[in-house]
Order: C-alpha cells, then sequence, then structure tokens
C-alpha cells in the first residue's frame, strides 16, 4: 500500500535511488555505447575493403568449395582439408539459395565473406567482456576492443575465401570461454559445463586450422598444471584436481570431435590422421636441402634441387620455402620412379568393414579414375597423399642428417616470418600468380582504394611487430613466476591467465616453424592474444615498472612473486 503527498509518492512504493543503483546504471549505460561503438567501428572499417575488392579466390580456395562438393554427393575426398571451413563455405551456399557448386559463385563467395566480416566484428565485442573479465579498466578494454574491429589485415583477410577469418573468430571464442573457466577454479564453482564449452570451441579450432592443436594442447596442459593453493581445498600439488579436472572436460569434446574426424580418415584412406598434408608441408622446414638426398630418393630429390634453383633465380617475388607447388605437377608425373608403396593397397578387414558401414549408413563412396578420369578419382587422390607422405619421410631424413642446417632454417623462419606483419606483401609461392575473384573477374574493384587498404594494412605492420614483443615478453619473463609464485593475490589470476595465452600462441608459432614452416600469414588468428597482452600490460603499466625497478635496485634475480 502506498499514498502521495502531492505529486511525491511515499509509503513502500517509493523506493529512493541509492549511489550503488546509480553506479550500476551508470555502468551499464558506459558498456552499452561502448558496445555499439565497437559494433559501429567495426561495420564502417570493412565498407572500404568491399569497394576495393571483390571476394578474393586464392590457390587454396578451391580445395575447400571442391571438399563439400563431394560431400554433399557421398564422394569420400582425399582428406588435404579438415572439416569446418567447407562446411561453412556449404553454410554460405545454403544462404545465398544456390546448390552445391564446385567452384563458388559470386553470390556465394559474397555470402561467405559478409559472414566472415559479421563474426569478426561480433568477436570484437566478445574481446571487450573477455577484457573486462581480466580486470581491465573499460576505457582500455574499450579501445583495445576498438582496436580489434578495425585491423586492416583482419578486414583484408575477410574478403578472402579463406579459413583465416574462421580462426580469429573460433580463437577469439575459445579465450571468452576460457577465462571465466579459470575463475571458476579459482572461486571452487563447478567447471564441467564452463570446460566442456571451452573444449567444443577448441575442437571447433583446431578442424579449422589444425596447427591451432599446438595452441590446444599447450592450454590443456597449462591448465591441468595451475597450482592453485590458497582458496580451493584439496589443492595440494600443482597437479590439484580441479585444475587436471577441468582440463579432462576440456580434453573430452576436444578429443571426441578429432576422433570423430580421424575415423571418418580412416574409412576413406585406410589410416588414421587430421590432414595429408603434413608431409608436404614438412619440405618448408628442408626447402633448400635436396640436394643432399639419399641415392634412393634422387628421383624426387633431382625434381625439388632443381626446383629450388628456380624459386632462387626469382627470389626477390616468390617466397623461397614454397617449393612443393611449382613441383607439385612434376612430382605426380614422376610418382612410378619413388620407392613408395602404397599402405591401403591391401587393406586390413576392419578397414574393409568400416568402409561398408560408411557406404550403408553414410553412402559414400570412392570413384575409380576408369570410371571419372580426373583429381577426384581415387587412385590420383591416393597417389597424392602417397607423394606428400613420401617428401615427408624425406624431409625428415635430411633434417636429421644436417642438423644444423635445419635449425638455421628453422630460425630463419621464426625470425624472418614470425616477427613481420606485412600481410599484404607476403609472396607467392608460384612466379606470377595472381589471385581472382570467384567468378574470374578481376578482384579490385577500385584500385585507388584498393591501394589505400592495403597501405593502411602495412603501416599498422610495426605496431603488431611490438605487440607480438610484448607477448614473448610474458613468456619469458612472467610466465614462471606467475605460476611459481609462493603468494596468490588478486593480481595472480589474471596474471597466469594471460601468461598461459602467451605461450600457447608463441608456442604455436614456434612449433608450425619445426613441423611445417611458418608463413607470416599464420599468425593472424594470433592477433587476439597479441591485442590481451598488450591491454593487460597497459592496465599493469605501474606494476611491471616496480618491479622491473625493484629488480635493477637489488640486483639480484627476483624469486618471490613479481606482481606483489
Amino acid at each position: 500500500m502506498s499514498s502521495t503527498l502531492g505529486n511525491v509518492p511515499v509509503g513502500p512504493a517509493a523506493e529512493p535511488v541509492t549511489p550503488r543503483t546509480e553506479n550500476h546504471s551508470s555502468r551499464d549505460r558506459a558498456i552499452g555505447l561502448h558496445v555499439g561503438f565497437i559494433l559501429l567501428a567495426g561495420l564502417l572499417a570493412r565498407i572500404p575493403f568491399y569497394l576495393a575488392f571483390r571476394p578474393i579466390a586464392s590457390g587454396d580456395s578451391s580445395g575447400y568449395s571442391v571438399f563439400y562438393y563431394l560431400w554433399r554427393h557421398h564422394i569420400f575426398y582425399l582428406g588435404e582439408r579438415t572439416p569446418v571451413y567447407p562446411l561453412f563455405l556449404g553454410a554460405a551456399q545454403w544462404l545465398a539459395g544456390g546448390p552445391p557448386e564446385p567452384f563458388l559463385t559470386q553470390r556465394t563467395a559474397y555470402a561467405a565473406t559478409l559472414l566472415q566480416s559479421t563474426l569478426d566484428v561480433l568477436a570484437a565485442v566478445f574481446f571487450y567482456y573477455t577484457l573486462r573479465s581480466l580486470r581491465i579498466r573499460r576505457s582500455i578494454a574499450f579501445g583495445a576492443s576498438l582496436f580489434l574491429a578495425t585491423i586492416p589485415a583482419v578486414c583484408l583477410y575477410e574478403v578472402n575465401i579463406l579459413n583465416m577469418s574462421l580462426a580469429f573468430f573460433s580463437l577469439v571464442l575459445v579465450i571468452r570461454l576460457f577465462v571465466p573457466t579459470v575463475q571458476r577454479l579459482r572461486t571452487g564453482k563447478d567447471i564441467r559445463i564452463a570446460a566442456m564449452a571451452t573444449g567444443a570451441a577448441l575442437a571447433v579450432t583446431v578442424l579449422n586450422r589444425p596447427d591451432l592443436l599446438i595452441f590446444s594442447v599447450l592450454l590443456l596442459l597449462i591448465t591441468a598444471c595451475l597450482p592453485l593453493k590458497p582458496r580451493l581445498p584439496g589443492s595440494v600439488s600443482i597437479f590439484s584436481a580441479r585444475p587436471l579436472g577441468a582440463a579432462t572436460w576440456m580434453t573430452f569434446p576436444l578429443a571426441s570431435a578429432l576422433f570423430a574426424w580421424m575415423l571418418l580418415m580412416y574409412v576413406g584412406i585406410g589410416e588414421f590422421r587430421i590432414t595429408t598434408l603434413d608431409g608436404w608441408n614438412r619440405t618448408r622446414t628442408v626447402y633448400n636441402m635436396f640436394h643432399r638426398v639419399d641415392a634412393e630418393d634422387a628421383a624426387i630429390g633431382e625434381i625439388m634441387a632443381r626446383t629450388y634453383q628456380r624459386q632462387a633465380a626469382r627470389a626477390a617475388s616468390v617466397n623461397l620455402r614454397e617449393i612443393i607447388w611449382p613441383a607439385y605437377d612434376e612430382l605426380l608425373l614422376n610418382y612410378d620412379r619413388y620407392p613408395i608403396t602404397d599402405p591401403t593397397r591391401d587393406p586390413s578387414p576392419f578397414h574393409l568393414q568400416m568402409a561398408r558401414v560408411a557406404h550403408n549408413v553414410l553412402g559414400l563412396v570412392e570413384i575409380p579414375c576408369e570410371v571419372h578420369p580426373s583429381g577426384y578419382c581415387w587412385q590420383f587422390m591416393r597417389k597424392q597423399i602417397n607423394t606428400g607422405d613420401y617428401l615427408g619421410r624425406v624431409s625428415w631424413k635430411l633434417a636429421r642428417k644436417n642438423p644444423g642446417d635445419w635449425l638455421h632454417n628453422l630460425a630463419a623462419n621464426f625470425f624472418e616470418e614470425s616477427f613481420t606483419f606485412r600481410y599484404s606483401d607476403a609472396k607467392p609461392a608460384i612466379a606470377g600468380y595472381e589471385a581472382h575473384s570467384a567468378d574470374g573477374s578481376p578482384l579490385v574493384r577500385n584500385s585507388s582504394i584498393a591501394a589505400l587498404t592495403t597501405a593502411a594494412a602495412n603501416a599498422q605492420s610495426p605496431l603488431l611487430t611490438l605487440m607480438y614483443v610484448v607477448t614473448l615478453g610474458y613468456c619469458i619473463f612472467f610466465f614462471f613466476s606467475a605460476i611459481f609464485s609462493r603468494e596468490q593475490d588478486d593480481h595472480w589470476l589474471p596474471d597466469v591467465t594471460v601468461a598461459a595465452l602467451a605461450v600457447a600462441s608463441v608456442g604455436t608459432i614456434v612449433g608450425t616453424c619445426v613441423l611445417a614452416g611458418l608463413n607470416r600469414v599464420y599468425s593472424l588468428p594470433h592477433l587476439v592474444v597479441f591485442t590481451i597482452c598488450t591491454a593487460y600490460a597497459l592496465e599493469n603499466h605501474s606494476r611491471i615498472v616496480s618491479v622491473f625497478r625493484t629488480a635493477r635496485s637489488l640486483r639480484t634475480p627476483v624469486s618471490a612473486n613479481v606482481w606483489e
């Protein structure tokens, strides 16, 4: 019951506005404005790229669209592409209202690029909330999210039919789910649903870009090793129950998705594996050493060495490490000269049974070349797989016999590609190669705007390099002190979360150099982590300065918690 005195309500209905209510309302308005500005800035930043370019189809684009087309017609493809991006392009074809086609139409290409742009703009909003979860001030979180939403290189790759843009979005999603999972560990809350959601996002990320399996494994290992001590009963060792349990729950959906995909690969090619491109890619680490192959590998060594010499003569305009694609046709033409035994020539009874099940349940078939003599017929696809695997074995032999030169190649690759973010200056593998739009027309719509957009992407390279150095700093200086510090103050959890992401990201870059050779384009998804590390450093700059001042005054290593 209430009454009024004049126009002023009194009694139970009159609820005064408290300072806390005002603060919450003000905070919500500020967050709403920030989110609105982030969305608006992200949309505006992409307009010049759509005015400058038509959807860009590179040399890899057809591999994704063909993959989906063959799947829809129940034909097993050779497995060089993992399934997430082909399915993404299939969704774009559905949105465009057209039937599955082996090569994307212009309409479908526009649907795919617009969908990529939409996801990446939304990713900037997710990123904003992630930074707030890490106790970063609204002003810094807003500035960092605006930056992420408007990175020219990201906008440029959104108009490409490539999986980089989707990898950017999926990594933001992983981090958005990982941060609250770790926070639940500290407070002792149930982590099963949060951890499994993180694992599912990791599965999507890995099955889009297999190199991010390194990121996933490192993140899981760090999570399992978190030494949560003061606020979690039973956390008595570095492998405490809840962190190890969280890593286990995160692993379950990731491992399940990978097993399902690898089982399908086994049905199709008789081998449990994630991709069939690993052998081809491994040649990048020994690209200049094929003249040293053993006598039994002379045939393939001769082709690769000759191709390298041709590439070296055009070093100013081509990527020297990418010798497999200029040599591709010649490698397959000389297949009968290689000492290769087809591992599927005598399939096991289990393989035959699984193939029958796949045919009966999914309708999957293999097309013999006698029926359809093309690059999609079974014998030709198997020839590609076997040649790539053979190249991978030869590459490992060269690395073992020439460890000094191999390590030199890895170091040169790391310093040349990981510190450079001029994405539009990346050299092609094949001399004279030019990308085109999906329908074959010139990809540039307006040359003046195109020049401005590429210049903007390159102009940001020094800043991205600085952010990468900050991320390296978290790996080198702060990670171990945060993990092994004796005290866990209020800063400890955000510290160790950011450091874990930095180690996983840089570890992926280093691991890619070792296993497959690094191309600067591969760092595009990791810009998310670089931005987190930089924003966190800005938030905590006074603490960082005090650490270095203390260390310099003591002139001894800091053994206690560096963040106190």
